[in-house]
């Protein structure tokens, strides 16, 4: 495993693989402090993973004052350079209220998980509002106070 690693820096940098490990470390410690929770290492997290995947997100939006969904986060990557996208969004959500299990919901960008149903999962608290009757294949779901997440996917 420590060749694998080493190999990998190595690629990264000839000259000083050390450079480039340590420069890496040093993001991964913010990443481990910033989405650190009770139930793991940040680095474990799913917004941790997206950070050390694809770097600091040009664009973020946090809501927590929507009254009919549980607290999310809107994260937009203007490119990614590992699919060429242009852009990639994720769609986090704190589905158990303790402020740092937050979990991928929804992303556009190919290779991670894509949910059309996503607005389902968000405002699962108000199912008897959603846009149509189809619970296996529905994506709808009614406009009411408070309700941004689609434009703010939409508009980011």
């Amino acid at each position: 495993m420590k060749l694998a690693i080493y190999n990998h820096f190595l690629g990264e940098s000839a000259l000083y693989p050390k450079v480039a490990y340590d420069s890496y470390m040093k993001v991964a410690r913010e990443v481990d402090y910033a989405f650190q929770s009770g139930f793991g290492r940040g680095f474990q997290t799913d917004r941790g993973h997206i950070f050390l995947k694809y770097g600091l997100p040009d664009d973020r939006v946090i809501v927590n004052d929507d009254p009919s969904a549980p607290p999310y986060e809107i994260w937009v990557y203007n490119f990614v350079e590992r699919t060429g996208q242009s852009p990639g969004k994720f769609l986090f959500y704190n589905e158990v209220l303790d402020n740092a299990s937050y979990v991928l919901l929804h992303s556009t960008v190919r290779g991670e998980i894509n949910e059309p149903q996503w607005r389902r999962y968000l405002y699962s608290r108000s199912a008897e509002e959603f846009g149509d009757a189809d619970q296996v294949q529905g994506t709808d779901i009614g406009d009411n106070v408070g309700r941004y997440a689609d434009q703010y996917f939409a508009d980011f």
